[in-house]
């Protein structure tokens, strides 16, 4: 029989993964904004190589690099809630304070 409390910390960590994820997201998308193919680029290609390392050194840490469909569930789910939430009051909050500041 399988131990399903012992999945709980694996499953938190996952969940950390995804919110780390998600501000590394929003980070990069302030380079996008720019409007510079380049930088979209270059800030797609970070993105893609930070959800790598974030993800293969969460797996090896909790679970032995053992890869399971709930554990990347609980990372995009955490990814997905932070760029909805959190992620747009930062937006909005950095949006307002560049309208304040062209009006100077």
């Amino acid at each position: 029989m399988h131990d399903n409390m012992g999945e709980l910390p694996v499953l938190l960590c996952c969940l950390w993964a995804g919110t780390l994820l998600g501000i590394i997201y929003e980070v990069l998308r302030l380079f996008r904004r720019s409007g510079r193919k380049a930088a979209e680029i270059a800030a797609d290609l970070l993105f893609s190589v930070c959800f790598f390392v974030v993800v293969s050194a969460v797996l090896l840490f909790a679970d032995s690099g053992r890869l399971r469909p709930q554990y990347m569930l609980a990372i995009l789910a955490a990814l997905i809630v932070w760029v909805y939430f959190p992620g747009r009051l930062v937006r909005s909050m950095v949006l307002h304070l560049e309208n304040r500041n062209k009006w100077r």
